[in-house]
C-alpha cells in the first residue's frame, strides 16, 4: 500500500511539474510575441524583430 501511494504522489508531482513548464512556456511566449510586435512596429523585419525579442528576454537557453 505504501508503494502505491508514493507511486500516485510521484505521478501527481509530474503532472504539477509539466504544467507548470507549460505555464511558463506560454507566459514566456507571450512576452516575445508582444515584445516582436513592438519590434515590428519601430520597423524591423518580423523575423528580426522576433530573435531581437528572444535576445532581449535573455535567449531560449533560460
Amino acid at each position: 500500500m505504501r508503494r502505491m501511494r508514493r507511486w500516485i504522489k510521484q505521478l501527481a508531482g509530474l503532472t504539477a511539474r509539466r504544467r507548470r513548464e507549460a505555464d511558463l512556456a506560454l507566459e514566456l511566449e507571450s512576452h516575445i510575441e508582444m515584445h516582436t510586435d513592438e519590434n515590428i512596429r519601430r520597423g524591423m523585419p518580423p523575423a528580426d524583430a522576433r530573435r531581437q525579442a528572444i535576445v532581449m528576454l535573455g535567449g531560449m537557453n533560460r
